[in-house]
């Protein structure tokens, strides 16, 4: 018996054709594929693009970060004002003219004798013409410049952020002259001083756990006695030791105006703390703020040589406040009560560089006050019962100084300290208005000093109290 068995129709022929075209597009032979079928390389060009497409996306977003970035550090700002004065002031002594000037101010003609010239009256000139024969003069030239500039913004929902930068520098130049039978002036000597201030940025260290590595201990390691201008050095190592970011200071192309260039400081308000559901039940405002303020003095001198030296430098910083809270309570007993706390800190070094010697200034207060004002109360006077406004207040504050200093060549990182006091302030205060211009103030004030340290005075306390009465009279 003979069996014949028939594949299914067409199976053989596509099996062969499935595998002809992948063998053909595996070895490049492919010239004419199938068009209407997906091929290898459509489907690797499908998978590069889905694994492209994450990348493009975090890329997007990276850039629209930073675009934020850079959008909310520099342009969103409420407010932005600058500010730019600039005086001069030039006086000399033994001017021939015997007039006041008057006639060559608003005259055609120019007429020595009477005076100096209209340029120089304007200050577009230091010619003052003809001087006094035989006299020995001085004269004085001063020159003052002050750049400010503010800007604020938000930062989030009741709260402002104030940043100020501000630099000021100044010239002082004295000239001695004497001159001949003639008038004609001989310069003798010149003494030109500057001063320079700007404000700063030094985080201090003890509060900030010295993450920003700025500090006395961060001079110190700048400082190299050896070096062939010790008091340069010193100097420099000064402002870079106690600068934060001393970022500027780093860009040689900046070198020569480093030192002009304005660090930050700060203001922040925050309004609006009344919501809260702690204070919400008892308080009708309240409010935090914390201020920065830093500052960099330097005073100059330019020496016979002409080259320019630096006499003193100073750096200051501190919080004023670190933090303080303002609260306005809820009517009570049918008036107004206020109160407030606030906690500063602030450090002054001023650098000896003949001495190689640091000194630092530290003090610390803490400040409560409170009021309480009412209108319409009643007090029996004379006879007579008055309805005016009374206001109670008390203050009181708590400041430590101490005095501390460090010598650069003997380098301990506690110092030696110098002298600490501890002041005491406690101070109530009652009010009484009878009328717009009649006030009645009654007050007593108790100061307690207590010496801290090394400080050598001897402990004192004072008490004070008085009585104002202010009439005013028209």
């Amino acid at each position: 018996t003979n069996v014949n068995e028939t594949p299914p129709k067409g199976g053989n022929n596509r099996g062969r054709d499935l595998e002809n075209r992948k063998r053909k597009l595996e070895e490049g032979g492919n010239q004419n594929p199938d068009t209407t079928k997906p091929g290898i390389n459509e489907v690797v060009e499908k998978q590069d693009s889905t694994e492209q497409q994450p990348k493009q996306h975090a890329l997007t977003r990276a850039l629209g970060f930073l675009k934020s970035v850079v959008h909310s550090l520099f342009f969103d700002y409420e407010t932005i004002s600058f500010n730019y004065t600039n005086d001069n002031s030039v006086t000399k002594s033994g001017i021939l003219g015997e007039g006041t000037g008057f006639n060559n101010f608003w005259g055609i003609n120019y007429s020595y004798t009477k005076g100096p010239s209209r340029t120089f009256m304007l200050g577009l000139s230091s010619d003052v013409g003809k001087r006094a024969p035989n006299a020995n003069l001085q004269d004085v030239f001063s020159q003052k410049n002050s750049l400010d500039f503010r800007t604020s913004r938000p930062l989030w929902t009741g709260a402002k952020l104030d940043i100020d930068w501000k630099v000021d520098w100044s010239v002082n130049k004295n000239t001695t002259i004497s001159t001949d039978q003639f008038g004609n002036p001989t310069i003798d000597n010149i003494t030109e001083t500057g001063t320079l201030e700007r404000s700063f940025l030094s985080m201090p260290p003890t509060l900030f756990l010295s993450v920003f590595g700025n500090g006395i201990k961060k001079v110190n390691e700048l400082f190299n006695p050896n070096a062939p201008n010790p008091q340069q050095n010193l100097s420099d190592a000064f402002v870079k030791g106690f600068e934060t970011f001393p970022l500027l200071s780093k860009l040689s192309f900046l070198k020569d105006f480093t030192k002009y260039i304005p660090r930050p400081n700060w203001h922040i308000t925050w309004d609006g703390l009344e919501n809260i559901l702690f204070f919400k039940s008892f308080t009708k405002k309240v409010s935090l703020e914390n201020a920065y303020s830093s500052t960099y003095t330097e005073g100059t001198k330019v020496n016979p040589d002409g080259v320019q030296e630096i006499l003193s430098q100073r750096i200051d910083y501190g919080f004023a406040p670190l933090a303080g809270i303002n609260i306005t309570f809820n009517d009570m007993w049918g008036g107004n009560l206020i109160g407030s706390i606030k906690y500063g800190t602030k450090t002054v070094y001023d650098l000896g560089l003949t001495t190689k010697n640091i000194s630092e200034t530290f003090s610390k207060d803490i400040g409560l006050t409170a009021g309480f004002s009412k209108s319409g109360f009643e007090l029996p006077l004379f006879g007579i019962s008055l309805k005016n406004d009374i206001e109670f207040s008390f203050s009181y504050t708590s400041s430590t100084n101490s005095v501390v200093r460090y010598d650069m060549l003997n380098f301990i990182e506690e110092g030696t300290p110098q002298d600490g006091t501890l002041r005491t302030t406690m101070e109530p205060r009652i009010k009484y208005t009878i009328s717009s211009k009649v006030t009645l103030s009654i007050f007593y004030t108790r100061t307690a000093i207590e010496p801290q340290g090394a400080a050598r005075i001897p402990p004192s306390t004072t008490n004070e109290a008085g009585l104002d009465v202010h009439i005013s009279i028209q």
